[in-house]
């Protein structure tokens, strides 16, 4: 077994904010304090078999303390795209075929926390919803190549990755959502020389 942690603490001075003008528009000033804590675990485990399995779990804290200029962050309130928690499960599989040919697979869970995202202000969808994505690979290596079968987002959901407002329309209540990539099935195939 391995198994590897962080913990860590940031006082930002000056951070940079986006403040929102009454006619819709935007701008970006260093104005501000924010301080942001957190911890990361990762651990692997053999389970035999040829089986592996990889847990990672991550958290922050981060907030703003003050502000110089009225911004789109409140004060006390989650900094913006950090989510509160972070989570990723694998489980692996390594079966040597011959000699010289492996047999490979893995399976990844990749859970992201909800994050707030003020870019919309003053649109009320603030808050991007917590999500989580399944991506699978199969494949073969021998000796100086590789190559693999892969599905990402393997049950196909939808997650809101980031909020924006459309300014070509000067309308500051319009926002809209941008997404993840959809079911995405591939081939790969490397060598080295």
């Amino acid at each position: 077994m391995t198994l590897n942690s962080s913990f860590y603490y940031i006082d930002w001075q000056r951070i940079q904010l986006q403040t929102t003008l009454a006619c819709g528009y935007f701008f970006t000033a260093n104005s501000g304090k924010a301080y942001s804590e957190g911890a990361e675990v990762e651990a692997s485990v053999k389970l035999g078999g040829g089986f592996r399995l990889n847990q990672s779990l991550g958290t922050t804290r981060s907030a703003l303390t003050d502000a110089a200029l009225p911004g789109n962050s409140p004060i006390g309130q989650q900094l913006p795209d950090v989510p509160r928690w972070t989570a990723t499960t694998s489980l692996e599989y390594s079966r040597d075929i011959t000699g010289d040919l492996t047999f490979n697979a893995l399976v990844t869970n990749r859970f992201v926390d909800s994050e707030y995202d003020y870019n919309a202000v003053p649109a009320s969808y603030t808050q991007k919803p917590a999500y989580d994505l399944v991506d699978m690979r199969i494949g073969l290596a021998g000796g100086s190549w590789t190559t693999s079968l892969y599905v990402d987002n393997l049950f196909d959901r939808r997650a809101v990755t980031g909020i924006n407002r459309n300014v070509a329309q000067n309308n500051p209540y319009y926002a809209r959502v941008f997404i993840n990539r959809p079911r995405t099935i591939g081939v790969t195939a490397e060598t080295e020389f």
